[in-house]
């Protein structure tokens, strides 16, 4: 699913999506390398003043159907995660120093006026996932 930056309201805009949602569940299943048995998401898209920032707060709680990398038995991968991502327009000029904070540091870009929710909930829950399922 894609927000449009330029017909986003002023008050943002609130999208769920679950296992049944097509396109949430084929970001969740390639992210977390599974077959899905379960997902629950939820994304609160906000552009800040006048800018073309735009500041994504995704939720999400998924279970998908994976190996384990010891013994190679079928396990269950279960993965929640609450994450801030903000995205900026590809090109935008930034200050050549600047004293950032962690949050500030989960900048992701975009190149035309839409921002693919399945790209973001596919970042999110890839940022969550365990070293190695056991």
């Amino acid at each position: 699913m894609e927000i449009n930056v330029d017909l986003l309201p002023v008050t943002g805009r609130q999208v769920k999506a679950d296992g049944a949602t097509p396109w949430a569940a084929a970001a969740a299943s390639d992210a977390l390398d599974g077959a899905l048995l379960s997902l629950k998401a939820e994304f609160d898209v906000a552009k800040p003043g006048k800018t073309r920032q735009v500041d994504i707060n995704v939720s999400s709680e998924a279970s998908v159907q994976r190996y384990c990398d010891r013994c190679e038995e079928p396990v269950v991968l279960s993965v929640s995660t609450e994450r801030s991502l903000g995205y900026l327009p590809a090109g935008s000029s930034v200050p050549d120093e600047v004293d950032l904070v962690a949050e500030e540091l989960e900048v992701g870009w975009y190149v035309t006026p839409t921002i693919d929710l399945g790209t973001v909930l596919r970042e999110a829950l890839v940022l969550e996932i365990p070293a190695r399922v056991t």
